[in-house]
């Protein structure tokens, strides 16, 4: 009884001592097993104080790399350590940035564009092997600075003549704008701008298209294999951009060419938290028509020539909420005017665009972003025509209403995955025809 008594007195001295062991020794050892931390932010342009898709952030003790999505958002698990983070962008200087990791962080940057260095040219290209790191093929981003080095088509830069360089993209016909890339149709692309499907890319019967360069802030071209979130299109998709409009002052910019001319306003509704940009655009070819109709309008065997012009106004609003929430308000309208009188024969023919965007982003811990989505488009075109008191009117619609909300979840480093959901209304008017 003794020895079974003495036994128990020592089971009970280890069973005590066991307790306290895992009572102090196991929560730091649950802490020691969480080794990474994650940082995350937005990077943005230090001037504007726009957001930058497609940055790079990068930790280079740790061989760990990211690039910011389309609204500027990065997020990166790292080890906890003293590290240098580098972020870059092309066109935009370097910034390097120290700090100690030992929780999880936010940490927004702004970078100051790069000058251009006259003494010296250099030419960069990705590697092969680089090709092989990517997910994502056929695919080409263009920024609005390399937008604008492309000599300009009678004084108008346009978007669409740059992507006609571009490797797989053809033009279909000398100076126009269509795109037919790798031998599908003008109509099986998927034009966006800003989320806003439109379905007529061009003024002037196809010799301009309806973007204006000064409202743009960055162009994607996907010419295969691109992602589930665009839905089905058999050629290709071309995702377009608007500025957000300078949060850190007032600016104005504009240009007079052989065809339109265009004037851009932008600035802060207030200083680092709310934004706008106003632009628009205006040919002023039937100022001419008038004048040489006018003065030929005694002739008996002069044939009037039809005025024509085209306009577009584009408009962006974009607030910041908070660290975690950002919404956009943004639209765009475009029309072709034609009118044509000549003796007992009247002829009007227009046709255009109107889109609207309004999107809220919302970031989730630091891991998980979303965007919410509501979008309009409708194109349409009419044609009136008049004969000794015969009328006849010809007219077209497409109009879609779109909601879609889109993910972007950070879940490592090396692991990068969106999924969503999207519902869309969808009407078509193929043809009316009025006569009375």
């Amino acid at each position: 009884m003794v020895f079974f008594g003495s036994f128990l007195q020592l089971g009970t001295k280890l069973f005590s001592i066991t307790l306290w062991a895992l009572i102090v020794f196991l929560p730091a050892r649950i802490l020691a097993q969480r080794s990474t931390f994650t940082l995350s932010g937005f990077v943005k342009d230090k001037i504007s104080g726009e957001m930058l898709a497609g940055a790079t952030v990068q930790v280079a003790e740790q061989k760990s790399g990211v690039l910011t999505n389309s609204y500027g958002y990065y997020s990166l698990k790292l080890n906890p350590d003293t590290l240098l983070i580098r972020i870059s962008y092309m066109g935009f200087q370097t910034l390097y940035h120290g700090l100690f990791l030992d929780h999880d962080s936010v940490m927004d940057y702004e970078i100051l564009p790069q000058g251009v260095n006259l003494e010296e040219v250099l030419i960069e290209s990705e590697r092969p092997e680089d090709k092989l790191d990517q997910t994502q093929m056929s695919n080409t981003r263009i920024s609005v600075e390399t937008i604008k080095q492309i000599p300009a088509f009678l004084g108008e830069v346009d978007v669409l003549r740059v992507l006609q360089l571009m490797p797989g993209v053809q033009s279909g016909s000398e100076g126009s704008t269509g795109l037919y890339v790798r031998g599908g149709g003008q109509d099986q692309n998927l034009v966006l701008l800003d989320d806003a499907p439109v379905y007529n890319s061009s003024h002037l019967f196809g010799f301009f298209s309806i973007f204006n360069s000064d409202a743009i802030s960055g162009v994607e071209l996907f010419k295969g294999g691109f992602p589930a979130k665009y839905g089905g299109k058999l050629s290709s998709v071309l995702d377009i951009r608007m500025k957000e409009g300078n949060m850190k002052k007032y600016h104005v910019s504009g240009g007079l060419g052989l065809i339109s001319s265009r004037l851009t306003i932008e600035g802060p509704i207030i200083k680092n938290k709310a934004s706008f940009i106003l632009s628009g655009r205006r040919t002023y070819i039937d100022l001419f028509t008038r004048l040489a109709n006018k003065a030929n309008e005694e002739r008996s065997t002069y044939d009037p020539s039809p005025d024509y012009y085209f306009n577009d106004f584009n408009g962006k609003i974009n607030f910041i909420l908070g660290k975690r929430d950002r919404f956009f308000l943004s639209g765009y309208y475009g029309k072709d005017v034609m009118h044509y009188f000549s003796g007992k024969y009247t002829l009007d023919f227009d046709w255009g665009n109107t889109t609207g965007s309004l999107r809220w982003n919302h970031v989730f811990g630091d891991k998980l972003f979303l965007n919410t989505s509501l979008v309009y488009s409708n194109f349409n075109y009419n044609i009136d025509n008049e004969y000794t008191g015969y009328k006849a009117k010809i007219f077209s619609n497409i109009r879609d209403v779109n909601g879609r909300l889109d993910f972007d979840w950070f879940a490592g480093n090396k692991h990068y995955i969106k999924f969503g959901a999207q519902t869309i209304f969808h009407e078509v008017t193929p043809r009316e025809f009025l006569a009375k």
